[in-house]
């Protein structure tokens, strides 16, 4: 990528003379050697969106980086939940209110803040997203014991269907 990325910025300050000249006219000496100043922005800008690329890819990897950290997080409370417990329904439980308290409180922080935004609500930025993110939090607890609930019926459900067939 970089390569590519080197070859063209090259490709483009050679060829870049050739294009700027009309074919059968003939170039005038430049007294104040603009060539050069053309080809010192064009190194630059090749600089700066170098820059941006890998400030991009660098900004991509934290993020990344703390999503993989957080799962992590998630996954090993609640094994430990489990393991303390010993029952394995007790730590898939924990599992699916840790997740699904923390996935809806960022989406109720992102849609409180949203509604904020386009209906004109008085609130500030804080006030909105602590709004968003407790509403947030109690929706997902709530849909953590309910996906738990209908899961457990599923399983249950299954179990005796696949017993009745044998």
């Amino acid at each position: 990528m970089k390569s590519l990325f080197v070859f063209f910025c090259f490709l483009f300050l050679i060829l870049s003379p050739a294009l700027s000249q009309s074919g059968k006219e003939i170039a005038e000496p430049d007294e104040e050697f603009n060539l050069f100043l053309f080809t010192l922005a064009m190194i630059f800008v090749c600089a700066v969106i170098g820059a941006a690329i890998i400030g991009g890819l660098l900004a991509a990897l934290v993020l990344f980086f703390l999503f993989a950290l957080i799962a992590f997080g998630v996954l090993s409370t609640s094994v430990a939940i489990g393991l303390y417990r010993r029952s394995y329904s007790a730590g898939f439980k924990s599992f699916l209110i840790i997740l699904f308290a923390l996935s809806c409180a960022v989406v109720g922080t992102i849609g409180v803040s949203l509604v904020n935004i386009f209906f004109a609500l008085e609130l500030s930025r804080s006030m909105a997203a602590g709004v968003g993110f407790l509403s947030g939090a109690a929706g997902g607890v709530l849909m953590g014991f309910a996906t738990y609930k209908v899961l457990q019926t599923l399983f249950k459900y299954f179990v005796t269907r696949l017993r009745l067939t044998r």
